[in-house]
């Protein structure tokens, strides 16, 4: 009688663990050692070492090393139209629309068609009919958590939940904001208002955060720059877009840094910049589109410190209010129970009647964001006669943006954020707690108008309009296409930081304050006010004094080397100099 064969449990690795293993070979030690301290057999082991080449390349390009699964890249006009497809799902995830397997099959049709045109003969004889195999595949592959399966048995009164919360409790609470069908804005304000009364909420302690989109190199359609008469929307880089996070409290008193995702993780513009530097929080996409893994990560790893910190300053509670909306990438399952100091409210599920405080805010950062890169080429084509502002304009990269996006985040102010909360939080303030709005929307629009006309750019005020409005509209099928080939035509991400070609070093650093010493002392000869001279000099001085600390350690670093016959003399001329400029 023989007993039941014993079946070996199958073990799933992840591709960390493969890399970890090829390492551990490499570092010499045995197949039959690492097969038994991992709990292996020989012939895994040995098979993952025979890949080691593939599972390297993998693990350089992989988002995620936790996955168990090495995706191998797909080409022709099927996987372009997947792409591009994988887009429009994403965007579609984005403003909260749920879609079905005939969404899907649709729209795959209609860009497969578009490709096909592009492809000319060579496709002549393709087809693709978008069918139930092909739907189950690409939805396996691609966006499984944001569809909703095309089932008879579908819950006719309304949208379901994309993700259970683990309790009733937990259920209870996500369907508040996000099935409730509210026809009233005031129906749901009221019910933020008994929140906020139980919970003792004060406008320091009730936040909103939304994801908004940028085409961060955009000029109005059909203008034409001051140069060889190009227009500038036939520029390739004005369809380059990118999303970002904005958010803040109801006070006006902490805005939250901008997280920005953008399609690369190590564009050309960034690669001698250290990502942590950034002001921004800099995350990448293949889509440039927010997810459920971007947002709990900053959830947990940038809210709630900052929250954290900033109740801990002000000696409040640190208990919060998130009102955010039911997008596909805020998950509730997740952040309902992530911490019980934050409570996280959905806003009704497709009722495009409410708008968060975000979007107000999110429409004057757009016309703010507008007029600086208006700012921008005037004031440098200014600096410089030699350069065109199309020239210019060619030049500006994502690091530019990046400058400007904060830029156009701090000039929105504290009294900006209150009027952006007055229409869902109407109990918050009174109309004489509310200041008068400085700076309006039109008056930014006209400012813009007059930077157009010094750069002999004919824009009228429908134009910056329809140019505000494109950032808001979802990618067309050529957008999303045009996204896919900036994506294979690029440059390859540098996956490791590139050693930098001008660190700060002793040559580099006196010539910059050396610039701003010398036009200091200008400034303090020119101006018939000595107080205020004075008073710019320190105040400019206190600025860079971190700058003259590095360059201090540097010169006494290269003197002790100097001194031991490690470094030439050469350096003594400039040594110094800096001693004599800057008193080290």
């Amino acid at each position: 009688m023989f007993g039941k064969e014993r079946i070996r449990k199958r073990k799933l690795l992840t591709l960390q663990k493969k890399v970890d293993i090829i390492n551990m070979f490499e570092n010499g030690e045995k197949v039959n050692q690492i097969s038994k301290n991992l709990n292996l057999s020989n012939s895994t082991v040995s098979s993952i070492i025979k890949d080691k080449k593939r599972i390297i390349a993998a693990s350089k390009t992989e988002a995620f090393l936790d996955s168990s699964t090495i995706i191998r890249k797909r080409h022709g006009i099927i996987a372009q139209t997947e792409c591009a497809l994988k887009s429009w799902c994403e965007e579609k995830a984005g403003h909260s629309l749920h879609l079905s397997q005939n969404d899907i099959c649709t729209q795959a049709k209609i860009i497969y068609e578009e490709l096909k045109r592009d492809y000319g003969e060579a496709a002549k004889n393709n087809s693709f009919s978008a069918s139930k195999g092909w739907y189950l595949r690409f939805k396996r592959r691609c966006v499984s958590n944001m569809l909703t399966e095309f089932q008879e048995e579908e819950n006719q009164e309304g949208d379901s939940d994309r993700a259970e919360a683990t309790s009733k409790k937990d259920r209870k609470e996500a369907n508040k904001g996000r099935n409730i069908k509210i026809s009233v804005e005031s129906t749901f304000s009221d019910y933020l208002k008994t929140i906020v009364e139980k919970g003792l909420y004060t406008p320091q302690t009730i936040f909103n955060v939304d994801e908004v989109g940028l085409y961060w190199k955009k000029m109005p359609e059909n203008s034409h720059l001051k140069g060889q008469g190009q227009t500038v929307s036939e520029f390739s880089e004005s369809k380059d877009r990118l999303t970002m996070l904005l958010g803040g409290n109801a006070a006006g008193d902490l805005k939250l840094k901008p997280l920005v995702v953008y399609r690369k993780e190590n564009p050309k513009a960034l690669q001698k910049k250290h990502k942590c530097g950034l002001p921004v929080i800099w995350k990448s996409n293949p889509t440039a589109s927010m997810s459920a893994f971007l947002f709990e990560d900053w959830f947990g790893n940038y809210f709630i410190p900052e929250v954290e910190r900033y109740s801990y300053a002000n000696n409040i509670a640190c208990k919060v209010l998130l009102v955010i909306d039911s997008a596909n990438c805020h998950s509730p399952a997740t952040l309902i129970d992530f911490d019980h100091r934050v409570r996280v409210v959905f806003l009704p599920h497709g009722d495009a009647s409410i708008s968060q405080p975000i979007q107000e805010i999110s429409n004057k950062f757009k016309t703010i964001y507008t007029r600086h890169v208006f700012e921008y080429l005037v004031g440098t084509s200014r600096q410089n006669h030699n350069i065109t502002a199309e020239d210019l304009w060619k030049e500006f990269n994502i690091l530019d943006a990046i400058r400007l996006i904060v830029d156009s985040c701090t000039d929105i102010n504290k009294n900006d954020w209150k009027q952006s909360w007055k229409t869902l939080f109407p109990f918050l303030y009174n109309e004489t707690e509310l200041g008068t709005e400085f700076n309006s929307i039109s008056e930014i629009i006209e400012e813009i108008i007059s930077l157009a006309l010094d750069l002999d750019m004919k824009v009228n005020r429908k134009d910056i309009t329809n140019l505000l409005d494109s950032h808001n509209k979802d990618p067309t099928i050529e957008e999303l296409i045009e996204m896919q080939e900036f994506s294979t035509n690029e440059e390859l991400d540098v996956q490791d930081p590139l050693p930098l070609d001008a660190p700060m070093n002793i040559e580099n650093l006196t010539e910059a304050l050396s610039h701003i010493k010398i036009g200091l002392q200008i400034l303090g000869n020119i101006d018939v006010n000595e107080q205020r001279a004075r008073k710019t000099r320190l105040g400019v001085l206190k600025l860079v004094s971190e700058y003259e600390e590095i360059l201090s350690g540097n010169i006494k670093s290269m003197a002790r080397h100097d001194e031991s016959g490690d470094v030439s003399s050469t350096y003594n001329n400039e040594i110094n100099q800096c001693h004599k400029f800057f008193g080290f």
